[in-house]
């Protein structure tokens, strides 16, 4: 496997079971996809938002979860969720993977705005580790408050 092009990591104060709820659930439909399974993925650079397809490539409950993004049928990233146990909740290690070529990336880029596509990537995995520790911690919380 190629090696990815940005790479983050975190640690959550929720279940591995929590954390790897909200990555296999990304349309909020209460349960999990499974690999081959479709969903519409957003992202937003700058002013602009692109959704694209995103097709489950792989799934282990509560330790993996990742996918491929395509647009026009060809795969142009891949992203990857790996979960760890540790004793006060999991770490979470994000990363993805820029399939387009120099060239396709450059005029990417220079539309988007973004021509510092590798700062971006970076930018991209903190941000969604971020916001998933966030929303994990809110949930074990939550559900603390309920039992």
């Amino acid at each position: 496997m190629t090696e990815p092009t940005a790479v983050g990591s975190i640690q959550v104060s929720a279940r591995p079971r929590t954390v790897y709820g909200l990555i296999s659930d990304p349309a909020g439909r209460g349960r999990p996809l499974a690999v081959g399974e479709r969903f519409r993925a957003a992202r937003r650079t700058g002013p602009y938002v692109r959704r694209r397809t995103a097709t489950v490539t792989r799934a282990v409950a509560d330790r993996c979860f990742a996918y491929r993004i395509s647009a026009l049928g060809r795969p142009v990233a891949t992203w990857r969720y790996d979960i760890v146990p540790t004793a006060h909740g999991c770490r979470v290690t994000g990363s993805t993977r820029d399939w387009r070529g120099p060239l396709l990336r450059a005029l990417v880029g220079l539309g988007a705005g973004a021509l510092d596509r590798a700062a971006q990537g970076h930018r991209g995995v903190e941000w969604a580790l971020t916001a998933l520790k966030a929303a994990a911690e809110e949930v074990e919380r939550s559900s603390a408050g309920r039992e």
